[in-house]
């Protein structure tokens, strides 16, 4: 056995006849072991850790070709194998993807979810989730990687295409986990600066004086003009009586 054998992950497989759910190296090896049914009918849901949970999250699904004959491409976006999103609860966003509702007429999805999923899951292809990253930059890492393009390339995202390969566990068994292995938070903002009065930079009393010049009592010499007429106001009443 190979490092690469030994590094593949592990699918969460259920069987939509009976309800069965099994992990699985290879999700179609072999047929369901609960009711014997086709192995082309079992459907991969998620790789094991990568479960669904709430909080904010970027996520990448991986499109299956329709598995009766992997080797026929899709008709639909031939060019797409992957698809990258985020959601702030994965649990309720995830549902909605897999619940189609492509139209082959208008090319638009009448559901809730990504129009590029509901395509792939009209013709037959498997989709399935095989990564999730937690943190407040998940939206960040989106536009990153959804924004990696060639040189010559007219369009922001022509490099999505050939981007999300190297990340993904299915299309890059051997090395996946070196590319974005956590998706840490950004370091918390510093804390501001009290407020230290300074008298060379800031003097209170004459910012007074100027901006009210009738009201300005911060001069010494007003003070004390002001001390003399009330002791000559005090002892005039003291002389009359």
């Amino acid at each position: 056995m190979t490092a690469v054998e030994v590094a593949r992950p592990v699918h969460r497989v259920a069987c939509d006849g009976c309800s069965w759910i099994g992990y699985r190296r290879k999700p179609w090896c072999r047929d369901c072991p609960a009711c014997g049914v086709d192995r082309s009918k079992l459907r991969p849901m998620w790789l094991a850790g990568c479960a669904p949970h709430a909080g904010l999250c970027c996520y990448l699904g991986h499109i299956w070709p329709p598995p009766a004959d992997p080797a026929h491409p899709w008709p639909g976006y031939r060019h797409a194998c992957h698809y990258l999103g985020s959601s702030i609860d994965l649990r309720v966003r995830w549902p909605e993807h897999l619940a189609g509702g492509y139209d082959p007429v208008t090319h638009k999805n009448r559901g809730a979810g990504s129009r590029l999923i509901a395509a792939a899951l009209y013709f037959g292809c498997q989709v399935e989730l095989v990564r999730v990253w937690h943190g407040s930059q998940a939206r960040r890492l989106e536009q990153r990687l959804k924004q990696r393009r060639k040189p010559d390339a007219d369009s922001l995202r022509a490099g999505a295409k050939t981007s999300l390969k190297p990340v993904c566990p299915l299309c890059n068994p051997a090395s996946w986990w070196r590319r974005y292995p956590d998706l840490p938070d950004p370091p918390p903002p510093p804390r501001p600066r009290r407020f230290v009065h300074d008298p060379e930079l800031w003097d209170a009393d004459a910012e007074w004086d100027e901006a009210f010049p009738e009201l300005a009592c911060g001069a010494t010499t007003t003070a004390a003009a002001v001390g003399a007429e009330v002791s000559g106001g005090l002892l005039a009443v003291g002389g009359g009586r």
